[in-house]
């Protein structure tokens, strides 16, 4: 089978093979350098990262995809630090035009307790 797609990890070479994640509900495609190295898809890092808040609240088992993920990449610490506190900006500015929004819509009234219902 030829998959004609960029590898979710590094955007480079073309997919050689699709597979799940380790620790995430997800299945990525991948050129084999970096099916071998460990590593995940930037974007499923950050955001899994952002919503444990942060690689202080990660397990070791996380700790190693995130550390296989940035060495493959080439990137530092310091620069996915910056990469999922921008995400967790994002996410809670979301969240809270989400609650004002909701908090602008009508609220449905239940029906009254002493009514009988529709039907017997």
């Amino acid at each position: 089978m030829v998959l004609d797609h960029k590898c979710e990890v590094c955007d480079d070479r073309l997919v050689v093979t699709v597979c799940a994640l380790p620790l995430i509900p997800y299945s990525a495609g991948y050129c084999l350098p970096c099916l071998h190295s460990g590593a995940i898809p930037l974007w499923a890092a950050v955001a899994n990262t952002a919503m444990i808040g942060g690689m202080s609240n990660a397990n070791s088992m996380w700790y190693e995809v995130v550390h296989d993920t940035l060495r493959h990449l080439n990137l530092t610490c310091e620069q996915f630090d910056a990469l999922v506190s921008d995400q967790i900006e994002r996410d809670i500015a979301m969240m809270q035009r989400d609650l004002a929004a909701q908090s602008r819509e009508p609220v449905q009234e239940s029906p009254a307790h002493d009514q009988e219902p529709p039907f017997h």
